[in-house]
């Protein structure tokens, strides 16, 4: 018998081709020659297609290694920090401290889940939504950018790799603009709204359950929608693998029935789980 040469399951495929198929959508967009109008119609689902790499693809390949190979692991990493747009090395440290800290608030000024809707707030309060997202835009580009590499970053960041993966994006950045200008300009555009839409998605994530931190059974928005679960690859589920990090995303349903009764469950996406408005509002007051 032939090993496999996945680690956990051959559905990581269509996470593959998911990633593959959006990192060379750009060259055919110049090679098919779109135009303007039809670039700017497409451009927020385009977007979104990105902000579904980074909490699908790139989340999930930071939990569970898609391949058995680490070679293999390092080169499909330089194609999750090419297409999401940020480094696999910057969201793993990330997201894993999130895990453990999950919105923590600040203790003199800083908080330990890197990403905690509270770090940025008034007086000990969580930060207003819109806010929030232009600080992790902000955040995203430049950490991607290879003139912002330092020694700020944490230990636990392997720097060369981090290196590697910045120097991938930023040619491949350059690549787009010297095969057309018009359309580097578009992808410009197209990761700042896809950066906006991440924050976006994190905010919402825990948006009207943040005091229930503490219970990894209810501290999480549930979305059960099939076609949410399927395009975002188990994307909805996020209450059950806060509650087991360690479960492959193509076992989360299972946990279903062991998470709490009253927890919070909405339809949609996590993105449209957000105080648009009510936080807008917020930005004119005193």
């Amino acid at each position: 018998m032939i090993p496999s040469i996945f680690r956990y399951s051959p559905k990581d495929t269509y996470l593959i081709l998911y990633t593959l198929s959006l990192c060379i959508l750009p060259f055919l967009f110049i090679w098919l020659d779109v135009s303007f109008w039809l670039l700017a119609a497409i451009l927020p689902f385009h977007s979104w297609l990105i902000t579904n790499v980074q909490n699908s693809t790139l989340h999930h390949h930071s939990h569970w290694p898609t391949f058995n190979n680490k070679k293999l692991n390092a080169i499909y990493e330089l194609f999750l920090s090419i297409v999401g747009g940020i480094s696999h090395q910057i969201w793993k440290y990330s997201h894993l401290k999130h895990h453990i800290y999950v919105n923590d608030k600040p203790v003199n000024g800083i908080t330990k889940d890197p990403v905690s809707v509270f770090l940025h707030g008034e007086n000990g309060e969580v930060q207003n939504f819109w806010k929030f997202c232009f600080k992790m835009t902000k955040n995203s580009y430049k950490n991607m950018l290879i003139i912002f590499v330092y020694n700020g970053y944490p230990r636990q960041v392997n720097k060369s790799k981090l290196l590697v993966e910045q120097l991938a994006f930023n040619f491949y950045f350059l690549s787009i603009f010297i095969c057309d200008f018009r359309y580097g300009i578009y992808i410009s555009l197209m990761y700042l709204l896809a950066f906006f839409l991440n924050g976006a998605t994190s905010y919402g994530e825990h948006w009207g359950v943040l005091d229930r931190r503490g219970d990894t059974t209810q501290d999480s928005i549930g979305i059960y929608s099939r076609w949410y679960n399927i395009i975002g690859f188990g994307a909805g589920y996020h209450q059950e693998h806060h509650n087991k990090p360690n479960v492959h995303w193509t076992q989360l349903h299972t946990l279903t029935p062991a998470m709490h009764p009253d927890r919070v469950i909405k339809g949609g996406m996590h993105i449209t789980n957000n105080p648009y408005w009510s936080h807008f509002k917020l930005l004119f007051k005193k």
